[in-house]
């Protein structure tokens, strides 16, 4: 009995033994979850502290970047102003106010240029100080240029020789005309002079020597035609020009139709200079 007692004692403690040893293993394995558990929490911790650090130091450097930026901006519309003033007072009683006859701005904007090479002007600066000299009508139509086009001199020129389309006709005719005035010297004379010939051959796209040289003989030949049969050579050229060669064989053409209309159906015989003859 005894025994038997001493058995049952002895497979209990071996129970509750295994028993215990099974929760410690339990309890040691729920101690590794939640170490493991709270090894990824912390390591989840530290990359969003991280990542928060990296947003930081981004939003910063931006922050100090546009800093730089707003300073150096800062800096250059200062000197800009300064420069504007500086040169604007060295040029205030020099640069000419532009006039309101449209055929003098080309020989108006070779003045400018060449007063603000004289006083080595920063391009970035030029048209600024051209602008406060336009006329009126010239200020009203740079309404409409964007500002990066505003801020470029040859832009502002050019922009404002395009609205008041100014032809070719007109450069030749003022070139032609051009008279000194009372208050002027011949020498004053000779750069609108120049100017007005030089735009007059930009306009005609003549280039080179020989081009020039056809025009100048076209514009002679052109001079000896009764007013129809000019406005029929004008008509026919359109908004271009005819070399002397092609010309003279508009003018003939045109000769021989007139003349066919005053002789019926006559050969034609007639002989260019008989034809101006007869004609005239």
């Amino acid at each position: 009995m005894r025994k038997q007692e001493e058995v049952r004692r002895k497979q209990k403690f071996e129970f509750q033994k295994k028993r215990q040893e099974k929760e410690e293993v339990r309890r040691e394995e729920d101690r590794d979850r939640q170490r493991q558990r709270d090894e990824l929490e912390l390591q989840r911790r530290q990359e969003e502290n991280q990542l928060r650090d990296r947003e930081n130091d981004i939003r910063e450097m931006e922050l100090q970047r546009q800093r730089a930026n707003d300073e150096a901006e800062r800096k250059r519309q200062e000197s800009m102003a300064g420069q504007i003033r500086f040169y604007g007072e060295a040029l205030k009683h020099s640069l000419p106010k532009m006039g309101l006859d449209p055929i003098e701005f080309p020989s108006y904007f070779a003045s400018v240029e060449n007063l603000l090479s004289l006083s080595e002007v920063p391009p970035q600066l030029q048209s600024k100080l051209l602008i406060p000299m336009l006329n009126e009508s010239s200020k009203s139509l740079l309404a409409k240029l964007p500002k990066e086009r505003l801020d470029k001199y040859v832009e502002v020129r050019d922009y404002l020789l395009r609205e008041f389309k100014l032809t070719a006709d007109q450069y030749r005719e003022r070139f032609r005309t051009a008279v000194k005035s009372l208050t002027e010297t011949y020498i004053l004379l000779d750069s609108p002079v120049k100017d007005l010939f030089l735009y007059y051959l930009q306009n005609r796209k003549a280039k080179s020597l020989e081009q020039v040289i056809d025009l100048l003989v076209s514009d002679r030949i052109k001079e000896t035609l009764s007013p129809a049969c000019l406005r029929h050579v004008l008509i026919t050229e359109g908004s271009g020009w005819f070399g002397p060669e092609k010309l003279t064989e508009v003018i003939d053409t045109y000769y021989y139709y007139v003349l066919l209309r005053h002789n019926g159906s006559k050969t034609y015989i007639h002989t260019y200079s008989h034809t101006l003859k007869y004609i005239h």
